[in-house]
This record gives structure tokens, sequence and C-alpha cells, in this order.
């Protein structure tokens, strides 16, 4: 009887426990089940990636104690519609038209600061836009105004080759050829505009955008790089973050900086160790510019990076010689017309020169009909 007691109040508990966990969890479930949140896909846009968690120390510091030098810069247009991830599936049309992340002049301020900081010159390049008339560098028939800067420059760093014209292209690679150092911040969206100015130095840019879904700085196009070997870019730099990146290439040599094996490119989805940055000579190939702004100055080594390339511009020897456009100090005014040289006149005989009347013969004196002979004569 006592066993059937205990069993008895067994059961009891059990269904009692079993009632209440049903009850409980009526009126959590009367609250109504939270809907899954949509998914925010912003991130998936290049403008809206954030800065990550590898963080270091933003100051910029150079290393060159070279005099004075003049660097223009190129600043990049906004664009109102950013890359957007093609796998995902986000758009049917994916835009390839990324323009630079630097877009304004407070976007380029670690570099500026730290050339600044060492005595060197700033001016921001205005484009002349248009075909040449006559020889490089020359727009109706003047100078464009990017070619009169880089007359009186020792470098150029652009942050959008699209926005040169023809004529100014041509001029830019006189100008490193000239031995003028130049730098092209390359990001994805214009692989033509970026690798017509390289050529010369065989530089280029190929299509499409680069990201890695294991290893990244909290967003998978927030990629790393490192070097592949010595250079001027490379000095003190164990790994770069480079949050819009495109692949570069160099006829001649190894990149400068490379990417882990498991990056990806968007226009393939090929997983290799993909080339974003490279130097031949004079001129050098970036294939982003986010690194350069304020808040990416510092992440990981970024702002060794922007040191090496501060030096790197302002430690060139340009031939002042070999780039020289023919810009006349003063217009010259056109001439003045010189008016026809007036005929010769009319020989007219004096008044004295002229015969007598009595000089003439008289009527009488010329021969009658009847003295000239007849003809079967």
């Amino acid at each position: 009887m006592n066993n059937l007691a205990r069993l008895a109040g067994v059961f009891v508990l059990a269904f009692g426990i079993t009632v209440g966990i049903a009850f409980v969890g009526g009126l959590i479930l009367a609250e109504g089940t939270p809907e899954n949140p949509d998914v925010d896909r912003e991130h998936l846009a290049f403008d809206n990636v954030a800065p990550g968690d590898v963080q270091t120390d933003s100051a910029v510091e150079m290393d060159s104690d070279e005099p004075e030098n003049t660097v223009v810069i190129q600043l990049g247009a906004p664009t109102a519609d950013p890359i957007q991830d093609p796998l995902l599936g986000i758009t049917e049309a994916p835009s390839l038209a990324q323009t630079s992340s630097v877009v304004g002049e407070e976007s380029v301020t670690p570099l500026v600061n730290a050339l600044l900081e060492q005595g060197h010159d700033i001016e921001f390049a205005a484009s002349g836009g248009q075909d040449p008339v006559g020889q490089p560098g020359m727009t109706d028939g003047q100078p464009s105004p990017l070619s009169d800067q880089l007359a009186d420059a020792d470098a150029f760093i652009t942050f959008e080759p699209g926005l040169l014209s023809d004529a100014e292209t041509e001029a830019v690679s006189e100008f490193a050829e000239a031995g003028g150092r130049t730098v092209i911040a390359a990001d994805p969206g214009s692989p033509a505009d970026a690798s017509v100015v390289g050529s010369s130095h065989g530089l280029f840019v190929e299509s499409g955008f680069l990201f890695n879904m294991a290893e990244n700085d909290n967003n998978y196009l927030s990629i790393f790089a490192e070097p592949s070997g010595q250079s001027e870019l490379t000095a003190g730099v164990d790994e770069a973050v480079f949050r819009t990146a495109a692949p570069v290439g160099t006829t001649d040599g190894a990149p400068a900086f490379v990417t882990d094996e498991g990056t990806e490119r968007s226009v393939d989805g090929e997983t290799d160790s993909y080339g974003v940055a490279a130097v031949n000579g004079d001129m050098a190939m970036i294939g982003d510019s986010s690194f350069l702004i304020p808040e990416n100055a510092n992440a990981a080594d970024n702002s060794v990076l922007i040191g090496n390339l501060a030096d790197f511009l302002v430690t060139g020897d340009i031939d002042e010689e070999a780039f020289e456009p023919d810009i006349p100090d003063e217009p010259v005014p056109p001439a003045e017309p010189i008016p026809p040289e007036e005929p010769p006149e009319n020989d007219v005989p004096d008044d004295e020169d002229a015969p007598e009347d009595d000089e003439f013969p008289e009527d009488d004196e010329f021969p009658e009909d009847d003295e000239f002979p007849e003809d079967d004569e």
C-alpha cells in the first residue's frame, strides 16, 4: 500500500510539473514568436565597408629628408552607384563604375599632413578634360591646367585615372618617363583607364574586385595584403588592409603586395593569391585607395604604408629638361596685316613728249585711192 501511495505521489508530481511547463510555455508563446529581422545588405556596398578590428598606431612618419618637393594630387569623383556583390545576387547587373574612396581633400589628410610636416608643397590638380589639339598636354591649342602644374612638379598621384583626358594621360606618362614620381590608385571599376596610364611602365589592373570569406578584417571585402618582396612601398610593413581592392599586375618582375591564397575575384570566383600593388621605376600602382583615408589609416600597418608612399613620391629625380611643355610666357598677339603694295602707275608720256599737232600728217598728205596699186598689179 505504501508503494502504491508513493507511485501515485510521483505521478501526481510529474503531472503537475508537466502542466506547469505547458502553462508557462503557453504564456510565452502567447506573446508571439519574434520574426527574423531583414538582412541588412548595405554592408555589401563598398562605400559602407567600415574599419575592422585590426588596429595599430595611426601616426604617419616619413624616413626621407629630401628638400622641398611639389606633389600634385588628383582627387577622385563620388559615385551614386557603388559596387555590389554579384555572387549573392544583390543586383541583376552589378555596376563596376566604382570610383575612388578619396573624393575630397579631407580624405587624404594622413598623406598630406605627413608631406607638409616635412616641408613639401601640395597642389590639387585641375583637369582640363579635353582632347588634345596640337602637342601632348594641350587643350584647344593651349596647355591643360594639369600639364601646366606638372611642368613645375616633382611628383603626381591620381585617385581617378578615368578623369584624365587623352592629352593629360600622355603628359603623365611623359612626366613619369622623365623621372617624375607617379602613383596610380586604381580602385575597382575602371581597369582600362588605369592600365592606359600605367602601360608606359608595364603596370596594369585586371577587372573585378577581390574578397576573402575566410581571412578578412571584419568584412569579406576588407582583405589582407602582405609584401611579396623588397620595394620602396614594403619597408616595415608586415600586413596592410585594403577594403576595396582590384587585382594589379606588372609585366616586369613581381607585385609588391599580394593577398592570401584564399582570395577570390568577383568576375569569375577564381581563388588565388592576387597582386594588389606593384612598382616599376618611377611609377607605382596600388589597387585600392581606401587605406589612405583617416578611418582606415590606423588599420594593421597602413600608416607605415602611407609613410612609404610619401617617401616614394619625394625621392625621385626628375629631368626637368626632358619634361618641359611648350608654355609661352605671354600670349603673342597676332601681327598686324601688311597692306598690299600699290600697283605701279602706268607710264603716261609728259605733255612735252607728246607729238605736236603739226607733226601728224595732214589729210591731203595721205595718198588718194587711185594712187594705190591694183591687186592685179
